[in-house]
C-alpha cells in the first residue's frame, strides 16, 4: 500500500506540473527572441516558442536545414542552445547537428550570445 501511494502522488506532481507549464507563456525576463533576431528574418522559415519540462524552449529553423534549439531552465541564468538539423520536411523532426564545424552545444548567458549563435547555425552549409 505504500509503494502504491507514493507511485500515486508521484502521478499526481507530474500533473500539476503538466497544467502549471501548459499555463506559462514565455519568460517576460527572456529576451525577446522576435526583436532579438529580427536581422535574421530572411534566414529563418520558423521560431517555436514552448514550455517544457522545467523550463522553456525556442526551435527555430533556418533555410539552410539546420536551427538551433535553445533551452532555459527555470532556475538558471543561462541558455543551453544545441545545433540541430531537419533531415525531413517536418517541423517537428530534427536531430543534433553532430558533423558541423561549430560546436553542437552552446552555452549563453545573454541575448549577444543567443544572436551570435543563431548567425553562425543561419550560415552552415
Amino acid at each position: 500500500m505504500e509503494v502504491y501511494q507514493y507511485l500515486r502522488r508521484g502521478q499526481r506532481n507530474q500533473e500539476t506540473r503538466k497544467q502549471e507549464e501548459g499555463t506559462q507563456g514565455w519568460p517576460s525576463t527572456w529576451p525577446d527572441l522576435s526583436y532579438l533576431l529580427k536581422s535574421l528574418k530572411k534566414s529563418i522559415i520558423f521560431l517555436r516558442l514552448t514550455p517544457a519540462m522545467d523550463g522553456h524552449k525556442a526551435i527555430i529553423k533556418f533555410k539552410n536545414g539546420y536551427g538551433l534549439e535553445i533551452f532555459k531552465y527555470l532556475e538558471d541564468d543561462f541558455f543551453e542552445m544545441v545545433v540541430i538539423e531537419f533531415p525531413r520536411e517536418k517541423r517537428d523532426e530534427y536531430e543534433f547537428a553532430t558533423n558541423t564545424a561549430m560546436a553542437h552545444f552552446n552555452v549563453g548567458y545573454c541575448e549577444e550570445d543567443i544572436a551570435k549563435i543563431c548567425v553562425q547555425v543561419s550560415k552552415l552549409r
